[in-house]
């Protein structure tokens, strides 16, 4: 029972009191006694703490010391493990006592560890150890207790799962895609089995159970029935059902009574398989070619169970395995079969044998369900007696019969016993058999021995007749469904009695058992998506495609459109919500649990209804379209099986048309109101993972609004994890999609023959927080999609559109596309494969780049590489052929080839799945090479999506991609265009960041020329200090330095462009590279301009300079002679005597050299005066220069800061705006008649606007002449600490520190310098204070000047600047005049957000005169309308041909129908006075644009520009 063990960590384990009774083992004055095996004395806990005291105080007199620290560290179902520490003294050994109600075990040991072993699960016991001396003394005994785990217990910890037999799991955890999703390391331990064995089953593995270890030690192994049990205890109901579903469809028994062995309970498992739906062929119906599918458990078939009595030398369960062809039962010689069952016994499993219908082939020829009851009757009598009641036989599998007979003669049952034996056994008595068979009435037929002379085969063989026997003359059928009121009786719990599932059950019954005929009933129940929704849709892409136009005019037409739209949303509101709509929306408003048995609940009964009538029409459909001969009678099959098609979907669908057409109602309305909550329902049954209907398959539309909000508030619900990668499939119908997607992502979506899907579903999976890195995303959307129709079937619906919308929309949502072929059918795969491509190249022209996956289903033989690579070769050939053909379509023909459109891969690119069955069905199971290759495409597939150049996009980009998408494939050309506002946003930022880019760049130039300019300007003079002598080399030089800058502003707008969501606008980009390079050349010729043109003046001023030297010196020398003269004159001269004699030599000397005239004053001056020149005569005008020439770049900097000004499309859309909200004509008909000017004065009178309110101009002019001051105060005192010959040397000093930011005027500074000889101390210290006093004077000339006189004498005018950054190339539409708006200087297409009435362009009806209300966006797509004008020498032409007259122009067709509002109020409010200006007739205005409100028209305008 005891073993001594290392010493382990510890562990956290239950502890209970001690019994007292402990202490009387250890009685008397610490002699050796042994102790009792039994006492009935038990001391109160109160004395055990006084004996335990006492033995501490005597200690160190008499007693050895007791152990210390006594614990129990490990637990297991039948072991303690102890330890403590070692006591003070010389120990021999330990005593150690364990007892549990009078049950006394003792055990000695000499190290401070110990094993108990032995001991029964789930029990308390109480724990003693004594110390023992070498002398033979005893301790007092130190003292616990501990619990032994339960079996179960002890196998969910060693499995992991200690925690989920409360918090169970669910469908959401084991469905997330995590690492272990896409490894394959085998399990390294016992925690990784449960996991292992759910990833292989979510794949429907057939190895599944296959769950051996690599560790050679046989205590590792766990029986996989111990595994299966432990998952279905620690699950919640809707994994139950998954896990039976999963392990039915391999062919895997399920249990039908789930054992507990904790409790001693068991549970009928009615819910966990109410999913699996059978579908065979009986004998009567193998001449009709008939079948019956249905729910398993409604299916009222006999039982035959197996049992065993006692121990066996048979293996009953692989005696089944042989009687029904398949692996189905675990058993001893399966792996890991043979390891001993830890939880599982008294488990009850349950499969099914269904006839194919061909005798050759079928074991029974009627459907048979076959129970396999785990382990012995004796222990599980509920479980026997339960099988009794229910079977129409059982068989007991024994050896011997001796004491056991009275549990098969007690039972009270009606059922046939059947007692199977072993002749061979030495145990086995026949004298005992033959009495059990008289007690029991039993006859030979009923007893089967297995005899020496039988082999495994010949037993199996009579065992299987005796069955047969028993399943054709049975009348004991039983539905499993009906079982539950027995259990009921035997106190056997039923899995869906909980009441969340009862009262949604109740709730689905409610809506369900109203159905008689589903054609009545959807147009009874849910009217708003008949008929009503289908005009709608036709109304919606008439609207866009204009095909039958014919003669009207195009906005009338439009108009009526829009009339019969509002109609019929009259009509949907004008039914009210009906009672099932009324139930359903209330059952899914329920909490969280029983919301989710409701759409059970509802999908199912949903599909019981429909099935009998929609599987028979889906075989016919299937027979049929093999012969599409047979058009009309497929068309009609089609026809039924949409109106017999009811799911869980409808309801759905109706819910989003109640909720659109709530939307048309006034936004007070209560109804409207009452409503708005539909969609964070809906937002949250997807968070929980149902699949939600994205295209309506039977209207081929989307309902964008509805879709729209529940995506919105699902962003709402995940943010701000809310990044999506998304997966879509794509293929030919009835090969198998919506299977794959199953298996590969363990998800539901419909695939019974009775349920094809319609149109596309979305699904979301949960990312593992361990994976999230590599695939920078938090969920996985899954679209699945209807089958795409081969020629001949599309021909009949003429659903060739439909195919191309619907591939076309989920290409351009995915970020990886499974494309599913049959290589078999060369004719089919190339209509598939060119709608496919032709979706590709689209997606290429708007930036988007899906990856591809082709896969290649029912590949029989995976290892015919050589077979494959020819079929790559041939796949490869097709898509080029594909590629040139859809090029040449879309006028796209540089695409020469596949790879030109997307990255693909022949040999990476391609995965081949064999066939999905291992054999024929219904008995086959899912063949294990199918579900290791689907295995390998998930892998390559997440890999891929790891390795994507785009990174995910949240829900809200998404839904912004899904509605531009599908509003551009309503266009019949699918003309993709800037009317996708991802991509527009893509641009608008795009062309912010380059305009940012731009501005930085200019900037650093002005600053840069500024300087230079300066630099050129002071050459030659004082304040120069360029060591260059010749001016011609200075302006080489810094030309030289100017080509360095730019060429370095050039690479990093270069680079800048390759950054970002550039792979949005990729068309679009190598106009911004191109502008880019075009703004480097501008740049440096004006630059190269600027400086030469500095340099030419320099040059004439040095010649003037000369001269005025020359001038200067002649007139300062005749000043000193008079003033020489005057002083030898001994006499003091008076004021108007020295006047008079300057006026004289200055007279003289004026004619000789033409020099202004000089005060005499001038010359005799103090410091002070001096310094006063000096600031104002060439400091302050130069500060003033420098001023004005900062100030224009600031201004332009600082309106670029405004959002208007950021970019051409938001520079127009705020014009725009402005218009509309002053609403005066003139301003109108100036926009559209003098754009340049309006524009230009709508500049000039932002700046002026934006500066004379505020003081931003006044702090940039401060800014410059502070930073003056600091550079003039540096340089007076740099020159102070000068050594200075004289006044004259000091002022050049500084002049030449201020060289490079101040151009000091030669000719103030050469009158400043005439006859200068103020002490340079004095000079310095005056002119400081002059320089404070000249600040102030500057701000207040600068605060008196009006900012237009400013803006004036700037010698870079903003107004000028910003019109030519904003007006672009100025170009304008050719029809309607709006103006373009492309980014770049060098853009190849000119484009416009808005285009307008080309009634503002002045077109008009050449007989009548009457202005045109028709929209070049929309006439573009007109089949038929014509234009004609000068460029195409007044010949009519089309305008959906318009490239051909003005291939620069791109106009797209509007991205809603809402687009074009703005331009439809301006016309048809000043309809009159437009005609009057533009001498014509007023415009025939359609009937809606009347009713264009002022905030709809500014709606229009955001919408357009795709302002947020």
């Amino acid at each position: 029972m005891a073993e001594s063990v290392p010493t382990m960590d510890n562990s956290e384990e239950e502890f209970y009191d001690v019994p007292d009774s402990f202490l009387e083992l250890h009685r008397g004055e610490g002699e050796k006694t042994p102790p009792a095996s039994q006492t009935d004395y038990a001391p109160s806990p109160g004395q055990v703490a006084a004996l335990n005291a006492e033995s501490k105080a005597s200690q160190s007199v008499t007693e050895p010391n007791p152990p210390v620290q006594f614990a129990v560290y490990q637990v297991s179902s039948e072991s303690l493990s102890l330890r403590w520490d070692t006591p003070a003294g010389e120990v021999e050994s330990y005593i150690v006592t364990c007892c549990h109600e009078g049950d006394v075990v003792q055990e000695s040991t000499d190290t401070n560890t110990l094993t108990l072993s032995h001991l029964k699960p789930g029990v308390c016991y109480s724990l003693l150890v004594s110390t023992q001396l070498r002398n033979g003394r005893i301790s007092k005994p130190a003292a616990t207790s501990a619990k032994t785990k339960t079996h179960l217990e002890s196998l969910l910890e060693d499995l992991g799962l200690e925690d989920r037999l409360k918090e169970k799991l669910s469908l959401s955890t084991i469905l997330q895609i995590d690492k272990k999703t896409i490894t394959d390391e085998p399990p390294k331990c016992n925690a990784d089995l449960p996991w292992y064995f759910l990833k292989k089953l979510m794949m429907v593995n057939v190895t599944a159970r296959n769950v051996k270890l690599n560790s050679t030690n046989s205590c590792d192994r766990l029986n996989p029935l111990d595994i299966i049990t432990a998952l279905f205890l620690c699950s919640d109901g809707f994994v139950r059902q998954e896990l039976s579903l999963k392990m039915s469809m391999c062919q895997f028994s399920v249990p039908l009574l789930l054992p507990n062995c904790d409790t001693k309970q068991c549970t009928l498992m009615l819910w966990a398989m109410r999913d699996i739906v059978k579908k065979y062929r009986p004998q009567s119906l193998t001449e009709s070619k008939g079948f019956i599918e249905e729910r398993i458990v409604l299916s009222e078939l006999p039982m035959i169970s197996f049992v065993r009595l006692g121990e066996c030398s048979l293996s009953k369960s692989e005696i089944l395995n042989k009687l029904l062809s398949n692996d189905t039962f675990v058993h001893h010689d399966m792996e890991c079969g043979d390891s001993p069952r830890r939880i599982s016994n008294g488990l009850v499993e349950i499969s099914w044998y269904l006839p194919c219908g061909n005798k050759n082939m079928d074991v029974f020829s009627e459907p048979v369900a076959v129970a396999n009851l785990r382990g012995d009757i004796a222990s599980f009598q509920t479980q026997f007696s339960f099988l009794c009641q229910t079977s129409a036989a059982v068989f007991v599998f024994f050896d011997t019969l001796d004491s056991e007979c009275e549990l098969l003669t007690n039972q009270q049952h009606k059922t046939q016993i059947f007692l199977v034996g072993n002749h061979q056994s030495n145990r086995f008595s026949m004298d005992a058999l033959q009495n059990v068979a008289a007690e029991l009435g039993l006859t030979n037929n009923n007893i089967l021995l297995k005899t020496k002379q039988m082999n495994d085969a010949d037993f199996v063989k009579t065992l299987g007749e005796t069955v047969s026997n028993v399943v054709e003359n049975s009348k004991m059928k039983m539905r499993i469904e009906q079982m539950a009121d027995i259990a009921h009786k035997l106190g056997i719990l039923v899995d869906e009695e909980s009441s969340e599932c009862q009262t949604a059950k109740k709730n689905a019954d409610a809506i369900t058992t109203e159905i008689q005929d589903i054609l009545q009933y959807k147009e009874a129940e849910l009217p708003l998506q008949g008929q009503i929704w289908k005009e709608l849709t036709r109304l919606e892409k008439e609207e866009f495609r204009l095909r039958n136009v014919g003669s009207k005019n195009i906005e009338d037409y439009k108009s009526d459109l829009l009339l019969e739209k509002t109609q019929l949303r009259k009509e949907q509101n004008s039914h009210d919500i009906s009672n099932a709509m009324t139930c359903f929306i209330n059952a899914i408003s329920s909490p969280e649990i029983e919301r989710c048995y409701f759409l059970k609940w509802m999908r199912m009964n949903l599909d019981n209804v429909s099935r009998e009538k929609l599987s028979d029409l889906r075989e016919r459909y299937k027979e049929k379209c093999k012969n599409p001969e047979n058009k009309e009678e497929i068309k009609d099959i089609d026809r039924q099986l949409s109106n017999s098609s009811l799911g869980i979907e409808h309801f759905f669908r109706e819910m989003g048309q109640i909720y659109e057409a709530s939307l048309s109602l006034p936004e007070t309305e209560p109804s409207r109101e009452q409503l708005q909550h539909l969609p964070k329902l809906c937002a949250q049954l997807l968070l929980d993972g149902l699949p939600l209907e994205l295209v309506d398959g039977e209207a081929s539309n989307i309902p964008l609004r509805w879709i729209s909000d529940v995506l919105s508030q699902l962003n709402d619900l995940m943010s701000p994890l809310n990044k999506i990668l998304v997966v879509t499939v794509l293929g030919v119908q009835s090969t198998g999609k919506s299977t794959l997607l199953n298996t590969m992502f363990g998800v539901q979506f419909a695939v019974s023959s009775g349920r094809c899907t319609r149109g596309a579903f979305m699904l979301l999976i949960r990312i593992n927080e361990d994976i999230k890195k590599e695939l920078n995303c938090d969920f996985m959307m899954i679209i699945d999609t209807e089958g795409l129709k081969s020629p001949e079937l599309a021909q009949l619906d003429n659903s060739h559109e439909h195919d191309n919308e619907l591939a076309t929309l989920v290409v351009g949502l995915s970020d990886v596309t499974i494309i599913n072929i049959a290589m078999e059918n060369s004719t089919e795969m190339k209509d598939i494969l060119q709608i496919v491509v032709h979706a590709f190249l689209r997606m290429k022209e708007v930036g988007k780049k899906p990856k591809c996956q082709f896969v290649h289903q029912n590949v029989s033989d995976v290892s015919a590489h050589e077979k494959n690579l020819r079929d790559r070769k041939l796949l490869m050939q097709q898509l080029n052929e594909m590629t040139q053909a859809a090029a040449k379509m879309e006028k796209k023909e540089e695409n020469k080839n596949f790879s030109d459109v997307m990255e693909y891969s022949p040999d990476t690119g391609n995965c081949y799945i064999p066939g999905l069955w291992n054999g024929s069905p219904p008995m086959a199971p899912v063949n294990a090479g199918y579900s290791e290759a689907v295995y390998e495409l998930k892998k390559n597939i997440i890999h891929v999506l790891g390795s994507c150049e785009s990174s995910a996009n949240d829900i809200l980009e998404f839904t912004e991609w899904m509605k531009s998408l599908w509003n551009a494939v309503k266009h019949e050309n699918f003309i993709f265009s800037f009317r996708n506002s991802l991509v527009a946003d893509a641009y608008m930022k795009l062309c912010t960041e380059f305009n940012k880019w731009e501005w930085e760049f200019r900037q650093l130039m002005y600053t840069w020329v500024t300087d230079a300019e300066t630099r050129i300007r002071n050459f030659g003079t004082v304040a120069g200090k360029s060591e260059i002598s010749d001016m011609s080399e200075c302006v080489k030089q810094l030309k030289s330095e100017a080509s360095t800058i730019l060429s370095e502003w050039e690479t990093k707008l270069l680079e800048n462009l390759a950054q970002g969501h550039v792979y949005l606008v990729e068309e679009y980009k190598e106009g911004f590279a191109n502008g880019a390079k075009s703004l480097r050349r501008q740049m440096q010729s004006s630059v190269f301009n600027q400086l030469t043109a500095a340099a030419d003046i320099r040059n004439g001023m040095t010649e003037l300079e000369k001269i005025k030297e020359n001038h200067t010196k002649e007139l300062e020398g005749r000043v000193r002679a008079l003033i020489e003269e005057c002083q030898k004159k001994n006499i003091q001269m008076t004021e108007k005597e020295l006047d008079e004699e300057f006026d004289k030599m200055w007279t003289e000397t004026q004619k000789e050299l033409s020099f202004e005239e000089m005060k005499f004053d001038d010359i005799y001056n103090s410091c002070q005066k001096k310094a006063e020149e000096f600031t104002r005569c060439c400091l302050k005008p130069a500060v003033e220069d420098f001023v004005y020439r900062s100030l224009g770049p600031d201004i332009i900097g600082e309106m670029l800061t405004n959002e208007q000004f950021s970019t051409r499309m938001s520079f127009q859309y705020s014009v725009l705006l402005d218009l509309l909200r002053k609403d005066d004509f003139e301003n109108y008909r100036s926009y559209i008649c003098s754009y340049e000017e309006y524009v230009k004065n709508w500049i000039l009178d932002k700046i002026v606007k934006r500066f004379s309110e505020a003081s931003t101009i006044f702090e940039f002019e401060d800014r410059h002449v502070q930073s003056s001051i600091r550079i003039i105060n540096a340089a007076v005192n740099k020159a102070k600490t000068e050594k200075s010959a004289n006044l004259e040397s000091f002022v050049k000093n500084v002049c030449q520190e201020l060289g490079d930011k101040l151009v000091i005027s030669q000719d103030a500074l050469g009158a400043f310098m005439i006859l200068n000889n103020a002490d340079q101390e004095q000079f310095a210290h005056w002119l400081t204070e002059c320089v404070k006093d000249m600040a102030q004077v500057l701000q207040e000339e600068f605060n008196e000047t009006d900012i237009l006189m400013k803006l004036i004498q700037l010698n870079v005018h903003p107004q000028k600047e910003l019109f030519t950054k904003l007006i672009g190339c100025g170009k304008q539409c050719p029809f309607c005049s709006a103006p373009c708006e492309a980014g770049g200087q060098e853009h190849s297409e000119h484009f416009a957000s808005l285009h307008r009435s080309i009634a503002l362009g002045q077109y008009r009806c050449s007989l009548s005169q009457i202005l045109s209300t028709d929209i070049c966006s929309s006439l573009v797509i007109t089949p038929n309308s014509t234009f004609r004008c000068g460029a195409t020498n007044w010949e009519r032409h089309h305008h959906k041909d318009y490239k051909a007259i003005f291939p620069d122009w791109k106009i797209s067709p509007d991205g809603s129908l809402e687009a074009s509002d703005y331009w439809k109020y301006v016309l048809a409010k000043f309809n009159n006075k437009f005609a009057k200006a533009f001498k014509a007739e007023p415009a025939d205005i359609p009937v809606t644009w009347n009713m264009i409100t002022p905030q709809q028209a500014e709606e229009s305008l955001k919408e357009s520009f795709n302002i947020k």
